[in-house]
């Protein structure tokens, strides 16, 4: 009896100090450094309780930001949340006192990934390395914050740069804010979940994985306009872009750090002119500006480089020209690697333009029907004829290593493509053409129509001629739309049988002119005639300079004949009703 009576109360006894050793088992918090192995520090607590956070550590050069989920992760450890098993916890590090002069731009899709005015971020007057920027955003718009180079390249590409702020590095993103893909969950654009006004912080350092974004959501959109560019300054030329308009990323002088100083690297031909224009923008309405940069313009050193051809610059060699221009004196500096030969090309449309699924983005390539034809007397002019195009269907032309037959594997180097050109490059989109949206800068068709198809490779211009529409003419001078302007009202009828222009109108003494005709139903300018065209001197006409000027007031008829290698004209009195 004896010995079972000790037996239980053994048991007993067991089952008690097995109980107490239970609620006595203890468990580790490991902190360590960003390297992940080395052990900072250790918090051993009793299982279910929450690790005291420890003294914050400290570092030569760095300044402690606290201690995270992961190296990497800007999810902070929760030293309120109790423990069941040993954790992990790691520091982050940015150097202390950084003074970063870099210019931080917010790039997303409401921008179409390029840094404008009004997409600047300001640095904070106390602190050398924080910058905060407001903006609205809508629903689904995609942006990461990044860093604007002194040649106006942005580097959201290059992460060991420190100049790439994405989905991984926002803070707290809650329901406001979710992955919004691109290269992968860690390195993704960030998406706005939630439409509304927010501010931005932005907390640098030289290494990207220690930049981090905040933000604080300020409650529905203000509608506030971004600030638009003020002045665009671009390179317009006799051979780059027939000295047309074409505002691309080929011809646009980018802003560096500095918003005055602004520059450029292109290839140009020898003996071709050029000069720098500007484009205005003021109150929502572009127009072009009045600062034209010249020959007179080149500093010193420069003029060695090119040859004054009536006040434009001519260049002397071929080669990749490096231009800067100071916006503040409008002086004009350049340098030229006269050794640069550009990669030969072949040059193919591709896209979904012809309607067929089956062809979308892979038949077209490598296809003597989609390949442009070089000039015979312009080798950069490529042109293809009679293309199909149907709308709400996407069209864009790639470029390939000359003498290619196949793509080869994307990204390495096997691959032969060369780029492409889109929508940034359609010079004549008028109402028959947009870019798709949403980021996506193809070229959107939006009338199904036969059409002729032309690339200035120097520039990458593309012109589309719809075939099935003839030119417009105008009468065009002193007196029409406020003074040098297309008007409506001097628009010439067309006679496709006698292929002539003709206009009936009234004239007043010193009205100066020529003949406008424009590429099919647009505005552009396709080629010029006035004085040397005319077939005979008119009564009542003399020549100015290269202009027809009206030297006796009265109703004439104007006659452009289409006929011939090239327009002529001819101008009658009007006959008397």
């Amino acid at each position: 009896m004896k010995k079972t009576l000790f037996a239980v109360v053994l048991a007993l006894l067991m089952v008690v100090a097995l109980g107490l050793t239970a609620c006595q088992q203890t468990v580790t918090l490991t902190l360590y450094d960003t390297d992940g192995t080395t052990v900072l520090d250790t918090v051993t607590v009793k299982s279910g309780e929450a690790p005291a956070k420890p003294q914050d550590p400290t570092k030569d050069g760095y300044k402690f930001n606290g201690w995270f989920i992961t190296p990497t992760n800007k999810t902070p450890f929760d030293f309120t949340k109790p423990l069941t098993e040993d954790a992990k916890a790691y520091a982050q590090w940015s150097t202390a006192n950084y003074n970063d002069e870099r210019d931080w731009v917010f790039v997303g899709t409401m921008n179409n990934w390029q840094a404008k005015k009004g997409y600047h971020f300001t640095k904070s007057a106390t602190q050398g390395n924080v910058f905060t920027y407001t903006v609205d955003l809508d629903l689904g718009a995609a942006f990461k914050c990044t860093v604007r180079n002194d040649d106006g390249t942005l580097d959201y590409n290059d992460t060991e740069k420190g100049a790439d702020v994405y989905f991984g590095l926002l803070q707290n993103p809650g329901e406001y804010f979710a992955s919004g893909g691109g290269l992968g969950e860690g390195t993704s654009d960030i998406a706005c979940a939630k439409e509304g006004n927010y501010t931005f912080t932005l907390t640098t350092d030289p290494v990207n994985i220690n930049n981090k974004l905040s933000f604080v959501y300020n409650g529905e959109k203000t509608g506030e306009p971004i600030v638009a560019d003020e002045v665009i300054y671009y390179l317009k030329g006799e051979m780059i872009t027939d000295w047309k308009d074409l505002l691309a990323p080929s011809t646009i002088l980018a802003e560096g750090k500095t918003e005055t100083i602004c520059s450029l690297q292109l290839y140009l031909k020898a003996n071709d002119n050029f000069m720098i224009a500007s484009m205005v923008t003021k109150d929502g309405v572009t127009e072009p500006g009045k600062i034209n940069i010249k020959y007179i313009n080149l500093d010193a050193q420069s003029k060695e480089l090119f040859e004054d051809n009536y006040g434009n610059i001519k260049t002397k060699k071929a080669g990749k020209y490096s231009l800067t221009l100071d916006t503040t004196k409008n002086i004009l500096s350049a340098s030229l690697d006269e050794t640069f030969v550009p990669q030969e090309a072949d040059y193919y449309i591709d896209g979904t333009f012809n309607g067929n699924a089956a062809d979308d983005w892979k038949n077209y390539n490598f296809n003597a029907q989609y390949k442009l034809v070089q000039d015979e007397t312009k080798d950069y002019i490529y042109k293809l004829e009679h293309v199909h195009l149907v709308a709400d269907k996407q069209i864009i032309v790639q470029i390939f290593k000359k003498g290619s037959t196949e793509s080869g594997t994307w990204n390495t180097p096997t691959y032969n493509g060369l780029g492409k050109y889109d929508y940034s490059y359609l010079f004549n989109g008028g109402d028959n053409f947009s870019d798709v949206g949403n980021g996506n800068n193809n070229i959107l068709i939006k009338k199904t129509s036969d059409y002729t198809i032309t690339l200035n490779s120097l520039s990458g211009k593309i012109t589309i001629e719809d075939e099935n529409i003839s030119d417009d003419a105008y009468v065009y001078g002193t007196m029409t739309g406020g003074g040098w302007q297309v008007d409506a009202d001097w628009k010439m009828t067309y006679d496709e049988t006698a292929k002539t222009y003709t206009l009936t109108k009234a004239f007043a003494e010193n009205d100066q002119f020529g003949i406008r005709i424009c590429i099919g139903n647009s505005t552009e300018q396709r080629s010029w005639c006035a004085w040397a065209d005319l077939t005979a001197t008119p009564t009542g006409f003399e020549a100015a300079g290269t202009n027809i000027k009206c030297t006796a007031a009265g109703t004439y008829t104007v006659v452009v004949d289409m006929n011939g290698a090239k327009p002529t004209i001819t101008i009658s009195a009007a006959a008397a009703e």
